[in-house]
C-alpha cells in the first residue's frame, strides 16, 4: 500500500489559559463589581479594536456593553497565556508524552497559549509557529481570547504575516503545509482519506499543539477533549496528495480534566488586565493531573 512518505502526527490540545480561569469566575457579585471598577480602563483598552466598551458587570461575570449586549468576561481577554496550573500541567503532559514520542518537528498555533504549552512540554526542542492551527471560529459576539496578537507569538515561525489566512483555522490546509515541510512535496495537497490504516513505519514524526474546537472537528470527536490530551493521525504523502487514515483520530494520551481552572495567572507583561481579582481563593491543587496511554497503566503526576 505504501508508496510515499509516512508521517505520524500527534495533536495536543493546549493547556488551561488565563481566559479558561475565568470560567471559574467568582459568584460574589460585589467582588466582581469591585474588580471591574478597578480594571474597567484595562478591559476597555483590550476592547479598543472593537466597536464596544464595557460599562458594567453582571452575575455570571458577564460584561454589559455600551449597546446593551453582553459577553462573557473571558471573551474580552486578548490572546491569553497559560495559568500557573496550565504551565505545570503542560510540563507534566510533556514528560509523559516524551516517554513515547521523539518528534522531528514541534509546531504550535499562532495563539500564545499554544506556544507556551509546546515550550513547556518540549523544553529542549525548537518550537515553530505554524499556519492554520488557530482555534475554530464560533458565533460569539466577541472572541478576543481566540484572536492572536502576533503571527509568531514571540518565537520561531513558519507563518507568512503578509498572507491574510495566517491566523485561520483550516486543518486540511495545515496537512498540506505539513506534507510540504516534512515530506518535501510542496505540490501535494489534502485529498480524500485512505481506505485502510497505514501499517508501515513512519518516515517522520510531528507534534502540533492546537485547540479544542479544531480538534473536535478535525478528529471527529463528540466533544472538545480535555486540555493536554493527545490524538494521533497518520498521513501518507505522495507527489500530488496528502491522505489521512480513515475514521476518527486515535486517542494516544488521555488526560483527566483540570482539577480547577482558576488558580494563578502569570501572564504579565502581556496581560491586558488582571484575572486574579475576579477569582475566588479556595482552590488548592495537589498536582497537574493524570495522564495515561490506552495500552499502559495510569501515571499520576504529583
Amino acid at each position: 500500500m505504501v508508496n510515499g512518505t509516512v508521517i505520524t502526527l500527534y495533536l495536543m490540545r493546549s493547556g488551561p489559559s488565563c481566559a479558561d480561569a475565568l470560567d471559574g469566575c467568582t459568584a460574589n457579585i460585589a467582588k466582581a463589581a469591585a474588580a471591574f471598577g478597578a480594571q474597567r480602563d484595562g478591559i476597555n483598552d483590550a476592547l479598543a479594536g472593537t466597536p464596544y466598551n464595557a460599562v458594567d458587570i453582571k452575575p455570571g461575570c458577564r460584561l454589559t456593553l455600551d449597546d446593551g449586549q453582553s459577553v462573557r468576561l473571558r471573551d474580552a481577554y486578548s490572546d491569553p497565556g497559560l495559568t500557573t496550573y496550565g504551565r505545570d500541567r503542560s510540563r507534566a503532559a510533556g514528560r509523559e508524552l516524551r516517554r513515547r514520542v521523539e518528534p522531528d518537528l514541534v509546531v504550535c498555533s499562532v495563539l500564545r497559549r499554544a506556544r507556551l504549552t509546546a515550550e513547556a512540554a518540549f523544553p529542549s526542542h525548537d518550537i515553530f509557529t505554524a499556519p492554520y492551527l488557530a482555534e475554530a471560529e464560533d458565533d460569539r459576539l466577541l472572541a478576543l481570547d481566540d484572536a492572536p496578537m502576533s503571527p509568531s507569538a514571540g518565537g520561531l515561525s513558519y507563518v507568512d504575516p503578509t498572507r491574510r489566512d495566517w491566523a485561520s483555522s483550516n486543518y486540511h490546509a495545515f496537512l498540506t503545509f505539513l506534507g510540504g515541510r516534512l515530506a518535501r512535496k510542496p505540490r501535494a495537497s489534502k485529498s480524500s482519506s485512505l481506505s485502510e490504516k497505514i501499517t508501515a513505519e513512519s518516515d517522520h514524526t510531528a507534534v502540533a499543539v492546537t485547540h479544542g474546537a479544531l480538534l473536535k472537528k478535525a478528529c471527529g470527536l463528540d466533544a472538545e477533549p480535555p486540555h493536554n490530551t493527545v490524538w494521533r493521525r497518520r498521513l501518507l504523502v505522495t507527489q500530488e496528495h496528502v491522505r489521512e487514515e480513515p475514521g476518527p483520530c486515535d486517542l494516544f494520551m488521555d488526560a483527566t480534566p483540570p482539577v480547577h481552572l482558576s488558580v494563578g495567572c502569570d501572564d504579565a507583561p502581556h496581560k491586558p488586565w488582571d484575572v486574579s481579582p475576579f477569582l475566588d481563593d479556595e482552590a488548592v491543587l495537589t498536582g497537574p493531573g493524570t495522564f495515561s496511554f490506552p495500552d499502559e497503566v495510569v501515571h499520576d503526576e504529583l
